[in-house]
């Protein structure tokens, strides 16, 4: 689908350069799980070292030792990997209240940017890495308006502490008012949704008139960057995985392709790498059991779409004499190095929404590292346990990022639980990986 040529005589503002968030560190984002293990090594290796020397050289339990965040509380160094808020629970559609398979718990009482300003002002004091993960969602976020992208709004504020922002957004109110306002606040990412190709079954999806609402608005943004000389906010997709949808991923990776091919002033090595991080996302919540892909749904997924996606990538990499890299980590949640079971048996988990299952790692090792605060300002461990409301450790009007920590680290010793079976996938992924380095530290050692 091409964008109409009416829009294309918008782009002729010119504004300043965006803000450059030049105390942002993308080595650091990118290796946020080796900041988690070189602090629990830094913390507890001399331990498993002196253990060791005894004689123990049982993996299992010198994991428990190394991945132990007992004395954490008393570390002057401490750090953060991630930061969830859901700003608000209000949505922007029209026609329709919300998407199909939204199941958000309406909160009616909101924080406000000063509340936000406050705690993290307390939460930068008592931590040592600033360029960790903030991710912004809703309902829709961008009804914050200028409390979120304006000059002291939210993404600014972060910004100017070194912190990576992202937003996950529909887009739809996104216009040539507010488009170099968003880039100017010092914005990173913005996480769009965009769950199918087809128009029908889009904006049954979401609303009437809402893919030609999206498009519009990636053309938008990615042309007033080109403008603007911006390389932010990169733009990646998130698409969330129904029994409407799944089995048009394979479209949709054509679709994009030839969205980038006809419309070549967009063209970039940035747009087709941002293209191919799209995340598929399973779906959750009682209310869409009637909406979940099925077994046969995920083994044609794995078997054929995968496959087929990472082919037309490749063919399309080389066309443009770009290397291909791990697209599979974005666009399969059912990714196999992950689980310690065959893929049927991980197949029937996913259709059973139990998505943390048979995973290859013993413990949360991200917990104390990691909070998610709700739109009222009470904060939980996780969004997963934000979602069913359950464990909250505070909350940022009327606590401080000391005494979070504290009932986050008493609370640590009880995962997993029944609360997380449905962790998301991103979660499940950077524990594994976690893990992973763990026992390789411990192997080398032993060696």
């Amino acid at each position: 689908m091409k964008i109409p040529n009416f829009y294309k005589g918008l782009f002729k503002y010119q504004a300043k350069k965006p803000l450059e968030n030049s105390n942002y560190n993308i080595t650091a984002l990118n290796n946020l799980v080796d900041v988690v293990v070189d602090k629990l090594v830094k913390m507890n290796g001399y331990r498993v070292l002196t253990e060791i020397k005894k004689g123990n050289k049982n993996v299992n339990n010198l994991l428990s030792i190394l991945a132990d965040w007992s004395n954490y509380l008393n570390n002057n160094n401490r750090i953060i990997t991630f930061i969830g808020t859901r700003l608000t629970t209000d949505c922007n559609l029209m026609g329709k209240d919300r998407c199909v398979y939204c199941d958000q718990k309406y909160i009616s009482e909101k924080a406000s940017l000063e509340d936000y300003k406050k705690f993290m002002d307390d939460l930068y004091k008592n931590t040592v890495l600033n360029n960790f993960y903030y991710s912004i969602s809703g309902g829709e976020p961008m009804l914050w308006a200028k409390k979120l992208y304006g000059k002291n709004g939210l993404i600014a504020y972060l910004n100017s502490k070194g912190t990576y922002i992202n937003i996950n957004s529909n887009l739809h109110l996104l216009n040539t008012d507010n488009v170099v306002d968003l880039i100017n606040s010092g914005i990173n990412s913005i996480r769009v949704s965009f769950d199918v190709s087809d128009e029908l079954k889009f904006d049954d999806i979401v609303t009437e008139g809402a893919f030609t609402r999206t498009l519009f608005s990636i053309y938008l943004l990615i042309r007033y960057k080109q403008l603007l000389n911006s390389n932010s906010p990169r733009i990646f997709y998130n698409v969330v995985a129904t029994s409407i949808n799944v089995n048009g991923f394979g479209d949709l990776i054509d679709f994009l392709i030839n969205f980038l091919n006809d419309h070549q002033e967009i063209m970039s090595e940035e747009s087709i790498r941002n293209l191919m991080s799209v995340h598929l996302i399973p779906l959750g919540g009682e209310k869409n059991r009637y909406l979940m892909p099925t077994n046969e749904d995920w083994s044609t997924f794995i078997n054929k779409t995968i496959p087929y996606c990472e082919n037309k990538w490749k063919e399309f990499l080389n066309k443009n004499n770009l290397d291909f890299f791990d697209f599979d980590s974005f666009g399969n949640p059912l990714n196999q190095n992950m689980y310690k079971k065959p893929v049927n048996e991980i197949i029937e988990n996913f259709v059973n929404e139990q998505y943390n299952k048979n995973v290859k790692m013993s413990k949360c090792h991200c917990s104390p590292t990691q909070i998610y605060i709700l739109p009222n300002g009470n904060v939980y461990p996780c969004s997963c346990h934000a979602e069913r409301l359950s464990k909250c450790l505070g909350n940022i009007k009327t606590d401080n990022y000391n005494d979070i920590l504290e009932r986050n680290l008493e609370y640590l010793n009880s995962l997993p639980n029944e609360y997380c079976t449905k962790c998301p996938i991103s979660v499940v992924k950077m524990n594994v990986r976690v893990e992973e380095k763990l026992i390789e530290y411990i192997k080398s050692n032993l060696a």
